[in-house]
């Protein structure tokens, strides 16, 4: 709601250049795969000659050059949090799930055992099981001996402060909030503590979508590069 001017034009509030500079880099982290793709298409159609001359010449849309920036830098944002998350995967082999089920339908166990069967190490936290997918289960995250790269975490969001304190404390290098699991605090205390922060994504998902080869089969992961995988597809 309301407007701003731009350029001696009336536009719309949504269009205002400063509030969507602002806000660029919150809206790529909450795209789906699926917005990535729509947003790119637009874009590019933006960019057209033959639209924008149409466009100009019927006086259908007004500020054309902010839009076109702000898609570019959209589609920059999407893509530098795509590298982020790949880089993560690629650097990162030793994974704590915190919350891990024994129960193979339960998506903790299929998350785990899918990262297990792709070369990662799966180090389980449940105080209900002594071993889950042949690891020794730890009764928490302080417990674990060897050094963490991940901390991935099943919980609900309102305990994850405290399991984002025990992430920092053990010298992990990522906080991993699964699918549905958000909470602003745990994000503050893992940064402040050096480490990166996934949240609200699946640790399976996004291996599959970035590195697993998805892509070649036809699925639609949202990724938009002309590079191909240099990764064993299996």
């Amino acid at each position: 709601k309301g407007s701003a001017y731009e350029g001696g034009h009336r536009v719309p509030f949504f269009m205002h250049w400063p509030t969507l500079r602002a806000n660029i880099r919150s809206m790529a982290k909450s795209f789906s795969a699926y917005s990535a793709v729509v947003h790119f298409s637009l874009w590019k159609v933006l960019s057209d000659r033959k639209y924008l001359a149409s466009w100009r010449r019927t006086g259908k849309i007004v500020a054309i050059a902010q839009i076109q920036t702000f898609y570019r830098l959209l589609i920059e944002e999407l893509m530098t949090d795509i590298n982020n998350l790949r880089r993560i995967l690629t650097e990162n082999k030793t994974i704590a799930v915190v919350g891990l089920s024994a129960n193979w339908w339960r998506p903790s166990f299929f998350a785990a055992k899918y990262m297990q069967d792709h070369g990662y190490r799966i180090v389980p936290v449940n105080p209900n099981y002594d071993e889950v997918l042949g690891e020794k289960c730890y009764e928490r995250i302080e417990d674990i001996p060897d050094p963490v790269d991940v901390v991935d975490i099943f919980q609900k969001p309102e305990v994850t402060p405290a399991l984002a304190q025990s992430a920092v404390t053990i010298g992990a290098r990522v906080l991993w909030l699964q699918l549905g699991v958000v909470n602003d605090e745990s994000a503050r205390i893992a940064e402040s503590g050096g480490l990166e922060v996934v949240m609200n994504r699946c640790v399976k998902i996004e291996h599959a979508r970035l590195l697993g080869g998805l892509n070649l089969i036809g699925v639609n992961t949202g990724v938009i590069s002309s590079r191909r995988p240099r990764w064993l597809i299996y």
